[in-house]
C-alpha cells in the first residue's frame, strides 16, 4: 500500500511518498511443546489423592507468535501398554490423571503427549 500526497506548485504537480506500509504474512516455523515434569511423577497404589500431571502451560505455544488459532488433535501413548491407573478426558487433554486400587499396576510407565 502505498499514500501519496499532491501538491500543485505553480505548473507542475509534486508527489511526495508520504507513508509506505509493508504487509507479509506471518508463518509459523515451528511449535514448541510444553515442558516435561522437572522430576519423575511418582504415585503410590492405594494413595488417599490422584496425580495429576498438567501440562497445560503453556501447552504447544508456536513460535513466532502468529495468533493463529492452533488446531489441537492429542494423543498420549503409554509403555508399558495398556496403562491402566492413567486416564485422560477430551475436554483437558493436557491433563492426566493417576489412581489406581490394584497392586498389579505398580510399575515406571513413560507417558508422551503428541499433538
Amino acid at each position: 500500500m502505498k499514500v501519496t500526497h499532491d501538491t500543485k506548485f505553480e505548473d507542475a504537480n509534486i508527489s511526495y511518498t508520504t507513508l509506505t506500509i509493508v504487509i507479509d504474512v506471518c508463518v509459523i516455523t515451528r511449535v514448541d511443546p510444553p515442558p516435561a515434569p522437572s522430576s519423575p511423577v511418582t504415585y503410590t497404589i492405594h494413595a488417599l489423592n490422584d496425580v495429576i500431571v498438567d501440562l497445560s502451560s503453556p501447552g504447544f505455544v508456536q513460535q513466532p507468535a502468529c495468533g493463529y488459532t492452533l488446531t489441537e488433535n492429542f494423543t498420549w501413548s503409554y509403555s508399558p501398554t495398556p496403562a491402566v491407573p492413567m486416564t485422560t478426558t477430551t475436554a483437558s487433554p493436557y491433563i492426566l490423571t493417576i489412581n489406581s486400587k490394584t497392586n498389579s499396576h505398580a510399575n515406571v510407565y513413560t507417558a508422551t503427549l503428541t499433538n
